[in-house]
């Protein structure tokens, strides 16, 4: 169908835009906005593939990366050790609650 249609500069500008982006003529950027506009199917559009690229881990010199699940484990270990600390202060039974235990520094 054939139809003679004023587009607003804006509108017209932006349809330019995209026609000058890519290989489409004007007809068919105007038809895939009217579509995308009513709720119709749209055109699939041709993309290329997003490429990742990795990096390299960074660790300093000297970190065995060998070696890390034991370097996690011990922290684990570690953290392990300073909840039982607090879970000893924190029982009910010791003079302050866990604010005050925080802010002093207590049960250490």
């Amino acid at each position: 169908m054939r139809t003679t249609l004023p587009l607003d500069p804006e509108v017209s500008g932006k349809l330019n835009a995209e026609v000058a982006r890519g290989d489409r003529a004007f007809k068919t950027v105007v038809n895939d906005a009217l579509r995308r506009g009513s709720g119709g199917t749209e055109r699939p559009v041709k993309r290329t593939a997003y490429v990742v690229k990795p990096l390299s881990p960074a660790f300093r010199p000297g970190i065995d990366t060998d070696k890390l699940s034991e370097a996690d484990d011990e922290l684990d270990n570690a953290a392990a050790a300073v909840r039982r600390q607090w879970e000893g202060c924190l029982d009910g039974n010791g003079p302050v609650g866990f604010a005050w235990v925080t802010v002093l520094g207590l049960c250490g």
